[in-house]
């Protein structure tokens, strides 16, 4: 009954994996295994020291209101 009831708020279909850690599903997450940040969709910390290997410094990336790619993916 709790899953029906909580597919019927919407916020699952909103979502990327059903559920968010600040949403209406918190109160049914006991446990991350892992970083937090991948439940977001993106590991934090990877990324900063993927970004620091590439020769780029994370603040000024991260504090960059508009960030122009010199790296063709």
């Amino acid at each position: 009954r709790e899953i029906a009831d909580y597919v019927a708020t919407g916020e699952p279909l909103q979502v990327a994996g059903g559920f968010t850690l600040d949403g209406l599903s918190a109160p049914f997450i006991e446990r991350i295994e892992g970083e937090t940040s991948n439940v977001i969709g993106l590991s934090l910390p990877l990324l900063r020291k993927t970004i620091n290997h590439l020769g780029y410094d994370w603040f000024a990336i991260a504090n960059s209101r508009s960030v122009k790619s010199e790296v063709a993916i």
